[in-house]
């Protein structure tokens, strides 16, 4: 799933998944998130990151969105803010997730993924370029 999105040279996966990291007692994070429904209640000014290849975002995007593809995301990074507060997604919401892990891991975490992506903005009455 992973080579999917851009990412073919895994180094290893976590045996027993979250259940096994928190039962360790290791260090946790979160990210936070927000419904379609609920950001179309906001502001037209809000900053969005999208995570999409090139190809999808020229077909269809939000307004105030930027596209930055999740598999050019890291060597792009300087292209992200990391004060002012930003959302982020992507056609579902799978790469959107790997997406918000790379920005925190790179110390950045001001931004609020918004769940479900494209596929559940589309069905909200935000406006969208095509």
């Amino acid at each position: 799933r992973l080579a999917r999105v851009g990412y073919e040279q895994v180094l290893g996966y976590l045996e027993g998944g979250f259940r096994a990291w928190k039962d360790q007692g290791l260090i946790l994070d979160t990210v936070s998130s927000i419904s379609a429904a609920e950001l179309a209640k906001r502001t037209n000014t809000i900053s969005i990151l999208d995570v999409r290849r090139e190809e999808e975002y020229n077909d269809v995007h939000l307004d105030h969105a930027w596209n930055i593809p999740l598999a050019s995301l890291e060597e792009q990074l300087s292209r992200v803010d990391d004060k002012d507060s930003f959302f982020i997604h992507c056609a579902t919401g799978y790469r959107s997730m790997t997406a918000a892990s790379l920005l925190k891991r790179n110390g950045i975490s001001n931004f609020i993924n918004i769940s479900g992506g494209m596929e559940s903005i589309s069905k909200t009455s935000i406006k969208l370029n095509q």
